[in-house]
């Protein structure tokens, strides 16, 4: 009797491991395609905090970069946080293809992920972001400039300034790209958030500081430690993975923290 009582109790405790591992299994977000209007397909993956949650649609860098360290960071932070992310992957990705040179069909593309952003249950056109690492800030400037209903954008390693030229040799002084790559900065209100590694071969804080000092809006400039990517180094030049780990952990919290403190957000 009583070893059939404690099987009983094996196979329901098995049965309930079992629900409980499909269920986690259903909840794991997956990437998905998306039609543009064009009849290309790009590539999402939505992090759901719930029906309420603020959204924001985070676009990548030019190397497909989507699916790596950098944006895992802000889609596992998502789990601490009340946020819905939305990542994307561009549509040339899936063509081993380059982006656009005037990057209309990037912009095409994260038009497309903020439709679909906008449509997700409950949320409102108020609380849904945009952001872009890098080629992804750029294309995210351009969106933003054009949609005055998203209230707020992030730019993640943005390309402000460069100092080599096609060749890799160096230049004799660095060029600003500031006002070339992100137009009207000066006079834009809505809140703009800055996240930047402070040895950024592709926007040198000082040039990017420079180019505030005229600002009208709500900017905030945050500089970590680390390269384009945050990425950290030993003393002989090697990748400190743990540390940069945790930099990239440091991204996340500070640009959420950031986003969390807007108008209309939970606190």
């Amino acid at each position: 009797m009583l070893s059939s009582f404690i099987a009983s109790l094996m196979l329901v405790s098995l049965s309930l491991q079992l629900s409980l591992n499909q269920s986690q299994l259903q909840a794991e977000p997956v990437w998905q395609k998306l039609k543009t209007p064009r009849g290309t397909e790009l590539e999402i993956q939505v992090h759901s905090a719930g029906p309420d949650a603020p959204v924001l649609v985070m676009a990548p860098g030019q190397s497909c970069n989507a699916r790596r360290p950098f944006f895992e960071a802000f889609a596992q932070a998502t789990l601490n946080w009340n946020i819905t992310l939305v990542r994307l992957e561009w549509s040339y990705c899936q063509t081993s293809a380059q982006p656009a040179a005037d990057l209309e069909t990037e912009v095409q593309d994260l038009q497309t992920a903020l439709v679909y952003a906008r449509d997700l249950s409950g949320a409102k056109l108020s609380k849904v972001y945009v952001a872009g690492k890098s080629l992804g800030s750029l294309v995210a400037w351009k969106v933003f400039q054009r949609d005055q209903q998203i209230p707020a954008i992030a730019l993640l390693t943005p390309v402000c300034s460069y100092d080599r030229n096609e060749q890799g040799q160096p230049l004799a002084e660095r060029q600003n790209l500031l006002s070339e790559n992100y137009p009207k900065l000066s006079s834009e209100k809505r809140p703009v958030f800055f996240l930047l590694g402070n040895q950024d071969s592709l926007c040198y804080p000082p040039i990017l500081y420079a180019g505030l000092n005229e600002s009208l809006g709500q900017v905030s400039v945050n500089v970590l430690a680390g390269g384009h990517g945050l990425n950290l180094q030993t003393p002989d030049k090697k990748e400190d993975l743990p540390a940069t780990e945790l930099n990239l952990k440091t991204a996340a919290q500070v640009l959420f923290n950031w986003l969390r403190q807007l108008p209309d957000l939970p606190k």
